[in-house]
């Protein structure tokens, strides 16, 4: 007696089938997906390399190649190749907030207290310079960027000059005068300059400042309190040097000239 083929067992084997086809497909789709997001990325790290070799050229005799084959251990030298020459000199000098903090609020496209996460140090395409690339923590807008807003952003990334890193088995520092390394306990004070080739915020010498050290001495109450320059700030205290720096944002801000200064790398 003729017996009808089993539905259940049919639809299942269908299923399986077509199971079986589905999963042959996905696996090439990711994989060319993760080609591309190589490639993306790839071509994203040769681009920044370009810009950020230009932001942080150095003027070192040679090589850091050059410097290693001509020496022997690790080694470790000091550059202010990223110093600025002295302030500017066409605004207004208030007698308060510090006519040095009024500079930087006009020439900077963001301020914002920050802690360090985590940092990364690279080689400059021309190999003469060492800079960082870091992860912050936003912890507050003092000034947000109206090129790129930072509100709403929970972190940000940030170059500046220096660095660490492991060559051929040795280690080479590079120390920007006046600019220590960041440290995970900081928190900092930070001028940023906005680079729009790469997203990035750029940190300089002397646009940097240490909060969490606390009162180092009468004369010197936090780290970079005396700059070298001719408006050097004088906050009394970490605490101080933030409330300076809102008056001098406040300050920059109904000076129409503040505007054509912004953006100096």
């Amino acid at each position: 007696m003729y017996k009808p083929p089993n539905t259940i067992f049919f639809r299942l084997l269908a299923l399986a089938f077509a199971a079986t086809l589905y999963l042959t497909v996905i696996p090439s789709k990711t994989h060319a997906q993760q080609l591309t997001a190589g490639s993306d990325l790839q071509s994203r790290a040769d681009k920044n390399e370009k810009v950020h070799n230009r932001i942080f050229q150095s003027f070192a005799v040679g090589t850091i190649p050059d410097i290693l084959a001509k020496t022997t251990g690790d080694i470790t030298y000091s550059t202010g190749d990223d110093m600025e020459e002295g302030s500017v000199r066409d605004l207004d000098t208030p007698l308060y907030p510090p006519s040095r903090l009024v500079e930087l609020a006009c020439a900077t496209d963001a301020v914002v207290l920050a802690t360090p996460v985590a940092g990364v140090s690279h080689l400059t395409a021309d190999k003469t310079a060492i800079y960082s690339d870091w992860t912050m923590h936003v912890d507050e807008i003092l000034q947000d960027s109206p090129k790129a807003p930072i509100v709403g952003s929970e972190t940000i990334s940030i170059v500046r000059p220096g660095g660490k890193l492991i060559i051929g088995g040795r280690t080479v520092t590079v120390k920007a005068v006046n600019f220590p390394e960041f440290r995970p306990d900081g928190k900092y004070l930070l001028f940023l300059t906005y680079i729009p080739e790469t997203g990035a915020f750029k940190a300089r010498t002397e646009r940097t400042f240490n909060l969490a050290l606390g009162t180092q001495s009468a004369e010197n109450p936090h780290p970079y309190a005396h700059l070298h320059t001719a408006d050097p700030v004088q906050s009394a205290s970490p605490e101080q040097l933030v409330t300076d720096t809102r008056a001098a944002i406040n300050y920059a801000a109904g000076k129409s000239y503040c505007a054509t200064k912004k953006g100096d790398l």
